[in-house]
């Protein structure tokens, strides 16, 4: 049995989609899928599913609590398992029960794989597997490989582009063929919107562009220029993707990198407030982002403009073809990596592993909490534990941020410490919690009893705790951030 891990909600499918894709490749006997949120495409492809509710990911659970068939081959996990608390508990659980673990992702960049939360995933895990476009193949290596998109290329080998623009026009009742195709893919609202008001100043200018539009409607609705259809699988998706002339999609996701696979422009659409519709832009490696459109919708002239954008690029046959050349530099052609991926899976096997448990202990001045980011990258596995007492250190105002030991160029931001702060005023926070006082100081002294080996930042921070922890000085290094020693 292999089971699959997955989410889903409207407007953000992409992890299902993998999980679907790599799917098909095994018996549908020998596959469970345990999905949060949405489960309709499964259900529709014909797979056993657990459901849970879409937040019911967030919970945690005790490995011991959870119960998962017997018969498991293999655990896949459609997204990195950190990204949800119920997955990442089912991790640790599988590696309990000595059940081997694949991680799947996109790759957006290079180096993607040696960002921290990357390279830790794939010490942790059997391996790691990221599909993406082949100029970012250099990250391969045994346990983390690219693969290319995980387009069944089965659906388009041997068609030209425009045989299927005939067989897609066909299938939504078309008669009159336009000039130009623009697939949109509008599940995220804001998107809909932008797309939905640029097909309207096309509609102005009578243009024979016809927009398809992917969105959350449950019926094909029809207008002048445009054709409004429900979702649709990953694969019928490329479909569409391979007829167009033009895609526009939210920034960052899946669509990005399968569109730009099968050599179409690419408009990819972000926001820059909170409510945004995808990643971060810079999350795609600077050559993706010179190949394509990268349009911020907040303002309200956005969509005029983005309209204008895509006008000069459909007028002038030039400027089309150099972005198609750009585009066609990022990728060789190779698709199906979904086919890849299940052989790769079918053959991971449960690799042992041992990772001491290492803590690393300081107080929140700044040349111990940059000695503290050093060792966090000497030791993947690290727990921080910091204490801030203001009123002795003479260290005031404190933000979250400044505890986080992740680099500028990596994109997932982590900050894995346990922070105790002591109040501004000598000790006097402690009055509010006396009563747990012997408690606070066993929980202290049971992180240094249960480590392999507790790393101690600074005399001044050894001193403190000295009491509790004497006991366990066999195991205790004490770094002096002022002489560099270890003692």
């Amino acid at each position: 049995m292999y089971l699959f891990i997955t989410y889903a909600r409207e407007g953000m499918r992409g992890v299902q989609v993998r999980g679907l894709r790599i799917a098909k490749y095994f018996s549908k006997k020998e596959v469970i899928f345990i999905n949060g949120g949405n489960s309709d495409w499964i259900r529709k492809e014909g797979y056993k599913y657990r459901n849970y509710d879409y937040y019911d990911f967030n919970k945690f659970y005790f490995p011991s609590q959870i119960k998962l068939p017997r018969d498991i081959e293999c655990i896949v996990f459609c997204d990195l398992p950190t990204n949800r608390a119920f997955p990442l508990s089912i991790l640790m659980f599988a590696k309990e029960k000595k059940i081997p673990c694949v991680v799947l992702d996109n790759i957006y960049r290079r180096n993607q794989v040696k960002d921290t939360v990357y390279k830790n995933i794939k010490f942790y895990s059997d391996k790691l597997i990221l599909n993406g476009l082949n100029f970012l193949s250099e990250n391969n290596d045994k346990d983390a490989v690219v693969v290319p998109p995980l387009i069944d290329d089965t659906l388009i080998t041997g068609k030209k582009k425009e045989e299927i623009r005939n067989e897609v026009l066909k299938k939504l009742k078309i008669r009159k063929k336009p000039s130009k195709i623009v697939f949109g893919i509008g599940y995220n609202l804001s998107i809909y919107k932008a797309i939905i008001e640029i097909s309207n100043y096309f509609r102005e200018k009578n243009t024979e562009i016809l927009f398809i539009i992917i969105s959350q409607t449950k019926k094909v609705k029809k207008k002048p220029n445009f054709i409004e259809i429900p979702s649709v699988s990953g694969d019928k998706m490329s479909f569409f993707i391979k007829a167009s002339d033009l895609v526009i999609c939210k920034a960052g996701y899946l669509q990005v990198i399968e569109t730009l696979a099968m050599g179409i422009p690419l408009v990819a659409i972000y926001k820059t407030k909170k409510e945004t519709s995808g990643f971060n832009k810079k999350w795609l490696d600077k050559k993706i982002l010179n190949s394509i459109i990268t349009f911020d919708i907040i303002s309200k002239s956005a969509p005029y403009n983005l309209y204008k954008k895509i006008r000069k690029l459909f007028d002038s046959p030039v400027i089309y073809q150099r972005m198609v050349k750009k585009i066609k530099s990022l990728h060789n052609n190779k698709l199906n990596g979904a086919e890849i991926t299940s052989n790769l899976i079918k053959k991971t096997k449960f690799l042992p592993k041992k990772f001491p448990k290492i803590i690393i202990i300081s107080l929140d001045k700044k040349e111990e909490m940059e000695e503290t980011k050093k060792i966090l990258r000497e030791y993947p596995f690290a727990l921080p534990i910091y204490f801030s007492m203001p009123f002795f250190t003479k260290v005031f105002n404190r933000k979250l941020s400044d505890y986080n030991p992740t680099t500028k160029n990596e994109i997932l931001r982590y900050n894995p410490s346990l922070i105790y702060s002591l109040g501004l005023d000598s000790l006097h926070s402690l009055a509010k919690i006396l009563p747990w006082y012997n408690l606070w100081l066993k929980n202290i002294e049971s992180f240094v009893k249960n480590s392999d080996k507790c790393i101690i930042i600074g005399k001044e921070t050894y001193n403190c705790l000295e009491k509790i922890i004497v006991k366990y000085k066999k195991k205790i290094i004490v770094i002096d951030v002022r002489g560099k020693k270890r003692t």
